[in-house]
């Protein structure tokens, strides 16, 4: 009998034990954080040891792009804009422990803010943490940092330059430039941005000999494209995102033909003049990308992209020869597709605005 009561002893200081470990050793600093009426990016950094699990019942407030983690992980979130003239403030909780997030008013001043000293500092279980961390609840430190502040509602576009890489299925590879705008269309979470992008691409050439005759091609497009991308926020300074899209691409192709001395059965002279005629036509692309912030609102992009073009070309030739006593000129029309399509990347840097 007391070893069966010892065995459910040791198995309920174990079970506690575990319990302790997963939840009652995670600790966060700061305890309260302030903001401007125009909302901005907060964060909260667990201490210790277990899991952790935060929730928020503010609308205004949106915990992303986690809302559990360990301890160790930083539990970040995002305000929105305060359009009232009053102060507002609510809370974060993150197992047992309390973040209050204190908003000033559009038109206030900082007197007005609620009063963090009045707070009960018994009920929130952060007496320690003010103690360790000596947070003055001020707006100066608020400790939002530079990223987390362009990746706010206050920080709704970017422009972007980038070098161009594609390795298409008809044509060796080719390479470009381009320049994007983006407009965050859910300006509180950054989440979802459009983008309007105008490039150019050139370098796609391909050539092949035919007996004595020696043919090659050059093309290179323009294109104009428009396009959704969806972020996903690793940390404060790290973001992958995945894209879809579509534009209109304008082709040029340049066929030149050439015959070497002698060939063609001999014949004295050769000559054919090719005139292309390329149709303007849609493509469609899938990209997936990683932004990495560098700087005050400035941020260096890679990205992997899938193109799927197909155009139609056609060509005019008006070959003429001499030789062997006899002359001919010939003009012949036919229509080509070229498939422009595969996989390239992107690489470029972004600024914040």
């Amino acid at each position: 009998m007391n070893t069966r009561l010892f065995a459910y002893a040791l198995a309920l200081v174990f079970c506690l034990s575990a319990t302790y470990q997963a939840n009652g050793q995670t600790t966060i600093r700061p305890p309260v954080r302030e903001l401007p009426a125009e909302g901005g990016g907060g964060y909260i950094l667990t201490t210790g040891t277990g899991a952790w699990t935060a929730k928020t019942t503010a609308d205004w407030i949106s915990i992303q792009p986690r809302t559990s983690g360990e301890a160790g992980d930083s539990c970040i979130y995002v305000v929105r804009k305060n359009t009232s003239t009053e102060p507002r403030e609510a809370n974060i909780f993150i197992n047992d422990n309390i973040h209050t997030v204190i908003q000033y008013g559009s038109s206030v001043n900082l007197k007005k803010a609620p009063d963090v000293a009045k707070q009960d500092t018994s009920q929130h279980n952060v007496k320690d943490n003010i103690a360790t961390d000596s947070y003055s609840p001020t707006l100066k430190h608020s400790n939002i940092d530079s990223h987390q502040m362009f990746n706010a509602s206050t920080m709704q576009s970017g422009i972007g330059i980038m070098g161009m890489f594609h390795n298409s299925s008809d044509y060796n590879e080719g390479y470009g430039g381009a320049i994007r705008y983006t407009l965050d269309l859910d300006s509180y979470q950054n989440s979802l941005r459009l983008g309007l992008q105008a490039g150019i691409m050139n370098g796609f050439t391909d050539s092949w000999t035919e007996e004595s005759m020696y043919r090659s091609d050059k093309v290179s497009f323009k294109s104009i494209d428009i396009m959704a991308i969806y972020d996903f926020i690793l940390n404060p300074s790290t973001t992958i995102y995945l894209g879809v899209g579509g534009g209109i691409y304008i082709p040029s192709v340049d066929v030149a033909i050439t015959v070497s001395p002698g060939g063609l059965n001999g014949l004295d002279y050769f000559n054919a003049d090719v005139k292309t005629d390329a149709d303007t036509t849609a493509g469609y692309f899938g990209l997936v990308g990683i932004e990495q912030n560098i700087g005050d609102n400035i941020s260096l992009f890679l990205e992997i992209r899938y193109l799927s073009l197909k155009y139609d070309v056609d060509l005019t030739t008006t070959s003429s020869a001499a030789g062997g006593g006899m002359s001919f000129s010939k003009t012949v029309k036919n229509t080509n597709e070229y498939d422009m399509s595969g996989i390239g990347g992107n690489l470029g840097i972004v600024w914040r605005f």
